[in-house]
This record gives C-alpha cells, structure tokens and sequence, in this order.
C-alpha cells in the first residue's frame, strides 16, 4: 500500500504545485496540481536526488504526475530537486516510506476509470475511519457513539439511525473520503444512492451513483458543491465502485457576528481536479444556518432508493498549517 510521509516542502516556481509525494519500489511518485508545462520537469539529467539518481522522467497522460525513476526503493529522508537555466529552481524534501508497488502508475486522468486510493494517511492526520473503531465519531442527534455498521474496513450508512459527525469541529485543511454509493434507482430522482459529507456541518459535496462519462453531470449529482456549483468534470467511477475525494476545504472568517471571507473549496474526484479554489457563500441544502461557530464534519444519513446502502472508508483530515483565504499553495 502506498505511504506518504512528508515533513518539508519548499519552494515551487515552475508553474506547478507539488501536493503529493509516493514511494514506489524502482523511484518516487510526485503528483502537482497543474499539468506539467515546464520541460526542465522533464529532463532527467536536470533532476538531482538523494541518496540516488534519477535514470528518467516519465509523466502521466493528463500531465499531473511524474514518475522519477530511480531503480531502487525509496524510503527515509529524501530530497529531490530539478534546475533550469530559464526556470527558478523546484525543492522537496521529506521523509517517505518504503512501498512495494513499482512505478509508473497513473490513475489520474480526464476520466477516470481505476481510481487509485491513498490507503495510509500521512503524519499529523486525525483518522476519523480508517477501519475499526469510530472513537473519533458520533451520533448527530445526541452525541452518543456510532450505531452505522462497521463491515471490516467499511463503515456503512444506517438511514433510519441518522448523521454522523466528528466529535469535534475540525475547520480548514485537507480531507480525505473514500465512498461508495451502490447501484439502483431512479437516476432521474435524487434519492439514487443519496449521501454526501459537509464540512462544518454546513457546506456538502454530494455523494450520489452518478453514472460516469458521457453523462452530463448536474448541480445535485456527484461531485457538486451540492445545488451550487457542478463538478468541472464528471470524474465518477460509476456506480458500485469505490471512489475518492480530497478537499483542501478553507473555513470562512467572522468577526463581531458578520461574515468577513466565505468558506472556500478545492476538490479533487478520483484524480481531477473538479472545483478550484470554489467560494461557496450560503450554507447547502438542508444544513444549518451560517454562523461564527465552528462545527464538526459530517458524513450524511439519506433517504434512498438504490438498493443498498452507502458506505464510507478511510476517512481523514489533516489541519491546515495557517489559516488563510486559500488552501490552494498549501
């Protein structure tokens, strides 16, 4: 399983942000958050790496990851940097553990058709499910322990038993949702394999068995800011199969009562990017009101047709190093 363990990342200047560093058994895995357009990205004798050298650069179709090909395991301190006479320099350092897996391996893609999961949070994230126990869960209603069925690694939605939230508000920073929505009902309705995750309690990404491309994707489907803003793309896996968010999620700032920033969203689908840097200014659907009071987050007991229930895995968060209007460059 892949593991990532990072401890330093510095400066970027060639129009692209690294936001993902994976070990793999014959070199490093790096994933940016815009397409690589530099060539000196792509020049391994331009790369330097330590302990090693990188043999070859090979990027992935959609151009978001690189393969830094090493011929060895890459484990312990690491640091990688590439050097351009026409581009400032790019540096990261950090701390990886071993992985098996070889490289390349590159799932993200304009459509996505065998999403790749990051099974092994990095340090300093509250695992709210990474199978097991819900500790760090509880009932919405009453604050009493989950009554959703844990199935292994999967924690299943009980619809009669209602949310779940964290036990205490998390507010800004990278969280990370694997789901599935199951199969079955009316795809025309909205109560096809309905749930989705809120995040203060207010603003939800909806989880819907969203069929996948060519389906034009809707404002209440899958990967919405739900009823205010569509996915950029249909990224769906389909129904039945599992899929991933990662959201850089900023909470909005108040001060004396009145709402000075609104809360803001990135969200990646299964590999692509589907909201960048999104301002959602009124809370979603049936939440609760806006308000100065951070709240937990939430995972959704609805109402649905589909003929079995949702289920959520490895479910994490990590804080935000500094509040600030985006999380984009953190």
């Amino acid at each position: 399983m892949l593991a990532l363990l990072t401890t330093t990342t510095l400066t970027v200047s060639l129009g692209t942000d690294i936001i993902g560093v994976e070990a793999r058994s014959d070199g490093v895995l790096v994933t940016c958050d815009q397409p690589v357009a530099h060539t000196a990205l792509l020049d391994e004798t331009l790369w330097s790496f330590d302990p090693g050298q990188v043999e070859d650069v090979i990027a992935s179709p959609d151009g978001h990851r690189l393969f830094l090909k090493t011929g060895s395991p890459a484990s312990g301190a690491v640091r990688f940097s590439v050097t351009s006479a026409s581009a400032p320099a790019l540096v990261w350092t950090g701390c990886l553990q071993a992985n098996a897996r070889p490289g390349p391996d590159f799932p993200a893609s304009a459509i996505a058709v065998r999403p790749e999961l990051d099974r092994t949070p990095p340090p300093g994230a509250v695992e709210l499910f990474t199978g097991g126990t819900t500790e760090r869960l509880q009932m919405k209603r009453d604050g009493s322990d989950v009554t959703w069925t844990v199935e292994g690694e999967d924690l299943v939605v009980d619809r009669q038993a209602g949310d779940v939230v964290s036990r205490e508000p998390l507010g800004s920073g990278r969280y990370h949702i694997e789901w599935m929505s199951p199969p079955g009902g009316d795809p025309d309705r909205q109560d096809n394999g309905n749930s989705g995750v809120k995040f203060d309690s207010r603003y939800e990404i909806q989880i819907l068995n969203t069929a996948g491309p060519p389906h034009n994707i809707k404002f209440s489907e899958a990967g919405s800011i739900y009823r205010i803003k569509a996915a950029d793309h249909n990224a769906s896996a389909g129904p039945g199969r599992w899929q991933v968010y990662d959201v850089w999620y900023t909470a909005p700032i108040w001060s004396q009562g009145e709402k000075v920033t609104d809360a803001r969203m990135t969200v990646w689908w299964n590999g692509v990017k589907v909201h960048d840097d999104e301002l959602v200014p009124v809370k979603t659907g049936w939440s609760i009101e806006e308000g100065p009071d951070p709240q937990p987050f939430l995972l959704q007991a609805h109402g649905s047709a589909a003929v079995d229930e949702v289920r959520f895995r490895n479910v994490w968060f990590v804080p935000a190093l500094s509040r600030a209007p985006s999380l984009r460059a953190e």
